[in-house]
């Protein structure tokens, strides 16, 4: 029943989707199965004295028709979480687990230089181009897509200043990726080496 219900999630996940390009009774037949189901998982887990409110209200606003509630069918997302508890017992998970534990002021340390770096370059980035960054937000959102390596290129710096920093930005956000990068690599590897 648990790999049937986490298949249907999925299927209605995606139904979410589809439905915003398409309208089809095949979607709605659907979802009348997936609701059907998930009823059915409910009453189980109400014999066997299991109690989830996620459950509870992805179903109700169907069963009852109090209208058309997509976002709470999201909540059935976290049915797939299921999957990760199967692989709890994996000694793959634990390894990592391990490795994040061992390592896991370093990451904060890092991600907290990132935060800093992003700031530092939004700041710098929205005083060289403030014709082009508007708002400190724009120049927040530009330097996140560039130290991420990311670029979107809707905005994008227009002055010879501004294009030198970008690179700058560019070569400092590999860097930022490379350093947990790192950090994990030679946890995995002290790991490795104490069994």
């Amino acid at each position: 029943m648990k790999r049937l219900t986490t298949v249907l999630t999925i299927i209605s996940l995606i139904s979410i989707v589809v439905e915003t390009y398409i309208s089809s009774p095949i979607l709605d037949y659907l979802e009348w199965i997936c609701v059907f189901i998930f009823s059915i998982e409910i009453i189980i887990d109400a014999r066997n004295k299991k109690f989830s409110w996620i459950n509870i209200i992805s179903v109700a606003p169907f069963l009852f028709g109090l209208g058309d509630f997509r976002f709470v069918r999201i909540l059935r997302v976290s049915k797939l979480f299921r999957v990760l508890k199967l692989e709890r017992v994996s000694k793959s998970f634990q390894l990592i687990g391990r490795v994040f534990n061992a390592k896991k002021d370093e990451l904060i340390a890092t991600g907290i230089l990132g935060v800093i770096l992003v700031y530092i370059c939004s700041v710098l980035m929205y005083h060289i181009e403030p014709e082009t960054f508007g708002t400190m937000g724009d120049a927040f959102y530009y330097s996140c897509m560039t130290l991420s390596t990311i670029g979107y290129g809707d905005i994008s710096p227009v002055t010879e200043a501004g294009k030198i920093f970008a690179c700058i930005q560019s070569i400092l956000g590999l860097g930022m990726f490379g350093l947990p990068a790192g950090l994990l690599g030679s946890g995995f590897m002290d790991e490795l080496e104490k069994k």
